[in-house]
């Protein structure tokens, strides 16, 4: 009918968040909770089979219409049989090439790079091509504009992933991280948060450790502490079980002096994460016999026995500043240490040494 130009194709769009919500009503037979509905349709997209079904699907002890205070929405835990069978057989029509491709398409996320899939698959460059039309001819994926793709919904990605191997799932992170890596190898930071993300996914901890410490810095520079935290402290998750080495070592010490600022800016200077973290980085240090790296947390420890008013233990962090910025005879640590110092005996009532060592501070200091 096509060929003989007697069909007509009407491309519906998706239902939006109050069409959904009337839909689901209807299928459920009650009002739903606002709550509930703007769950299915973050979930959904809109897509009235999916709504139908996942409606049908929903928990059979949830209470109706509005939702008790304290009741928390179970999230979809699976995709309703129906809508998983439809996703396959729409899968099951592609050609190897492009079944291939809809699996690497799915790693970095729902959203990919044409130029970064290319880099990263095995396929020349007139069948990637032809896969890639392969997919968007059925409505897998669809342009974004400029040389971006996604999948048409993400329930599709889902069932993508999910019908993989671990090994294949490692193997295609991969392919794309080194893909990122040569791709944007001028300018590895604007896509740090990927890396991390490829990398640890492809079982790669140890390359992932300095990516996580990487954009941990740089959220840092844009005061997204939040970030920094989350980046910084996922790096020191994947320590253990790497050789104890002092290459390791350092890197946790670098990980901890990065991360105690942002808890300090995000939790405060006397919440206990901070005097752990410094706590934790002073004791490796120690272990090692890094003296050059112990200033800047015992620099951490002493403000946060400062402000926790616990000012004999900041006088003895002071004092050890002092001693290590003296043994390595640096100038700007020599004015901070001879500030702790100073400070702390000044909140402890001795004035007279107080003045000796806040005076001795702006001596040394230079602008």
């Amino acid at each position: 009918m096509r060929h003989t130009e007697q069909l007509t194709d009407i491309e519906l769009a998706a239902l939006d968040a109050g069409e959904t919500a009337a839909l689901a009503t209807h299928i459920a037979g009650h009002t739903l909770d606002p709550v509930f509905a703007a769950r299915l349709y973050a979930e959904t997209e809109g897509n009235p089979l999916f709504v139908v079904e996942m409606v049908r699907a929903r928990p059979a002890n949830m209470p109706t219409g509005a939702l008790p205070a304290g009741y928390v929405v179970p999230q979809f835990q699976s995709l309703p049989p129906r809508v998983q069978s439809v996703i396959e057989s729409r899968l099951a029509q592609l050609s190897p090439a492009a079944r291939q491709l809809a699996d690497l398409s799915a790693m970095p996320g729902r959203e990919f790079r044409v130029d970064v899939l290319a880099q990263a698959t095995e396929s020349d460059a007139d069948t990637f091509v032809r896969a890639l039309d392969e997919l968007w001819q059925h409505r897998i994926v669809r342009e974004q504009g400029g040389d971006s793709y996604d999948f048409s919904h993400d329930k599709i990605r889902e069932v993508v992933v999910t019908g993989m191997t671990l090994a294949r799932k490692r193997l295609l992170h991969r392919r794309v991280v080194q893909a990122l890596e040569l791709f944007y190898a001028a300018n590895r930071d604007a896509v740090s948060g990927q890396l991390v993300f490829h990398y640890e996914r492809a079982g790669m901890r140890a390359q992932a450790i300095p990516y996580y410490q990487r954009a941990g810095e740089l959220a840092q520079r844009v005061y997204a502490n939040e970030e920094a935290i989350t980046y910084l402290s996922r790096g020191l998750d994947l320590l253990p079980g790497l050789p104890e080495n002092r290459e390791w070592a350092d890197r946790e010490i670098a990980l901890c002096t990065a991360l105690g600022p942002s808890l300090i800016a995000a939790r405060g200077y006397a919440a206990p994460e901070v005097q752990q973290i410094y706590a934790r980085a002073r004791a490796v240090c120690e272990q090692i016999e890094n003296t050059r790296r112990l200033f800047p947390v015992l620099w951490g420890l002493w403000v946060f026995y400062t402000v926790r008013e616990e000012l004999h233990t900041a006088h003895e962090l002071g004092e050890q500043c002092l001693h290590l910025a003296h043994m390595h005879d640096d100038p700007a640590a020599l004015v901070a240490a001879y500030f702790a110092a100073g400070n702390s005996l000044f909140h402890l009532g001795k004035l007279v040494r107080a003045h000796a060592y806040l005076d001795a501070a702006l001596v040394r200091y230079s602008p």
